[in-house]
């Protein structure tokens, strides 16, 4: 069911969500409260509708009021409201808005160094960009950078995301970004960056970590893409050493 259908269907629920959302993001500590029964129910039933192409049309009923809430769920402690607010988010944009949502998201993270942003947040903003990329993907569209935004300069600023922080998860995250970006930007710059970070994670990785196995799966899928035969075998001895290691917790 698209949103329109189901937001006529059920008017009562939009203002609901929009009550519930709003208060509930409304400060950091309620972000952060373990009593999220509510917000994950909404963000589950708005993962589960698709968009109209009616939607602003009714200014009482546009998606696009609860867009900035549900963005803010990227702060959330808990892993499945972070990844529902990613599925979430997708409902409420229109395709023809995706560049700009990545380009604000992109810029936040320029913002913000490493000692300024919690785990939780840089998760959750690197999973809001990635699935808006998968949907680029999905329905064959294409991404382009705005003009004001030099690849340089955000693979410097966000290259602390590998290089100082010892999370397999958003070191994961982030590899997954350049991923993407690589599918839409041919450049040098970043094909030798993400082959520096590759040889970087596959020497200093700690693999009793969690998202150690997504790390991995990342790091293939760039090796592969990027045809790097050199670092083939680095990866394969990644790969055996971190079989091991999980034999002995299995």
């Amino acid at each position: 069911m698209n949103s329109r259908e189901f937001f006529n269907k059920y008017p009562s629920l939009f203002h609901l969500f929009y009550q519930q959302l709003q208060q509930i993001t409304s400060t950091r500590s309620l972000i952060e409260s373990l009593s999220s029964s509510c917000l994950f129910a909404i963000l589950l039933i708005l993962h589960h509708l698709y968009p109209s192409p009616l939607d602003g049309i009714d200014c009482s009923l546009t998606l696009d009021k609860l867009l900035p809430f549900v963005i803010k769920c990227e702060e959330s402690p808990l892993l499945h409201i972070r990844e529902h607010s990613s599925k979430a988010l997708l409902v409420l944009i229109h395709h023809d808005q995706y560049s700009t949502i990545i380009h604000q998201q992109i810029n936040q993270l320029m913002k913000q160094s490493k000692n300024n942003i919690r785990q939780n947040t840089l998760h959750g903003r690197l999973l809001q960009i990635n699935a808006i990329f998968q949907s680029i993907k999905k329905n064959h569209l294409q991404f382009t950078f705005d003009l004001s935004f030099h690849l340089e300069e955000i693979l410097s600023s966000l290259q602390w995301c590998i290089y100082q922080n010892k999370c397999s998860l958003t070191q994961y995250c982030h590899l997954e970004l350049l991923y993407n970006i690589h599918r839409h930007i041919s450049s040098n710059e970043l094909i030798i960056k993400i082959n520096e970070y590759i040889n970087y994670i596959l020497k200093n990785a700690d693999k009793s970590t969690i998202g150690i196995e997504d790390l991995t799966r990342i790091l293939t899928r760039l090796i592969i893409r990027l045809e790097n035969v050199e670092i083939q075998s680095k990866l394969f001895l990644f790969v055996e050493q971190n079989y091991v290691l999980l034999k002995q917790f299995y």
